[in-house]
């Protein structure tokens, strides 16, 4: 059963993978800083709705994240993402751009430090799945 699309906005679009997953799909460009935070808004309600723990994170196509997101992402997205019951293993297609690459690297290793999740990366997809789906 293929993905089923649950949001999208300019920034990006969010999938609920019927092996128990969520997509995180970045679109070309970033959007704007409520477009980003909307999509990060979704994913936790899918997350806590379907239980799930897991998300498939491609950020082939992602843009840096302002300094002003990354600051929201650490200190209140993460907190409430990461509460007892929810979001713990994050497999992260790496971004081509490598200054997204570079913050990204950075803001997981400072999220990894303050809440209990793994992050692995990955370049191609069948990899980082199989590594999501062995993950509990």
């Amino acid at each position: 059963m293929p993905p089923s699309l649950y949001f999208e906005n300019p920034a990006g679009r969010l999938l609920a993978d019927a092996q128990g997953f969520v997509r995180l799909e970045w679109l070309p460009g970033s959007g704007d800083g409520a477009a980003v935070r909307a999509v990060f808004e979704q994913a936790l309600v899918l997350l806590t709705s379907t239980g799930w723990l897991r998300m498939l994170i491609n950020q082939q196509h992602l843009t840096p994240f302002t300094p002003e997101i990354v600051q929201w992402l650490l200190t209140d997205w993460f907190p409430r993402a990461t509460g007892p019951g929810y979001y713990r293993w994050g497999a992260i297609l790496s971004a081509d751009n490598v200054f997204a690459r570079l913050a990204t690297t950075d803001m997981v290793g400072q999220a990894r430090a303050q809440h209990q999740m793994l992050y692995q990366y990955f370049e191609e997809e069948p990899a980082a799945i199989n590594w999501l789906l062995s993950q509990y």
